[in-house]
């Protein structure tokens, strides 16, 4: 968690280990929900942002209803318009992509006996508290 980038710290605190018991088999993971993570991690190549076209703004007029122009966009306050520093930009912009700021591999590659051991530690207790088994003879460590 240390590593990761934090702007509004959702990514930090959307970090978490989880640990599965299937058939004798005990798997911890490090895992994020934070849509953004992967993003982050290895950054983004150019691309161009559109809204689709189901959520392009419109406005009744007497003749029904109509598609908003740029001109018109900047005026209002529209959903499913781009806005970028408050300024509406139509309904596509080109994004010049985003640098790899990795948290996940340099955490992996720096501390990453620590984590074994740690992980190992949290699944002995996890597996004495929620499944009852008698962890007291397990030994955790980690590989020079």
């Amino acid at each position: 968690k240390r590593g990761a980038a934090v702007d509004d710290g959702d990514l930090r605190e959307s970090i978490r280990i989880s640990t599965r018991n299937q058939k004798g088999v005990v798997t911890a993971s490090v895992k994020t929900d934070d849509f953004k993570a992967h993003w982050i991690e290895f950054g983004t190549a150019a691309h161009w942002i559109s809204v689709a076209a189901k959520d392009t703004p419109t406005r009744k007029t007497r003749r029904g209803e109509e598609k908003v122009g740029l001109k018109t966009l900047n005026k209002m306050m529209a959903k499913g318009s781009l806005q970028i520093g408050g300024q509406f930009v139509g309904e596509s912009v080109f994004h010049p992509g985003t640098r790899a700021r990795p948290f996940m591999r340099p955490a992996l590659d720096n501390k990453g006996q620590e984590a074994i051991v740690a992980a190992g530690n949290y699944m002995k207790a996890r597996l004495a508290t929620k499944h009852g088994l008698n962890t007291s003879g397990v030994t955790v460590e980690a590989d020079e």
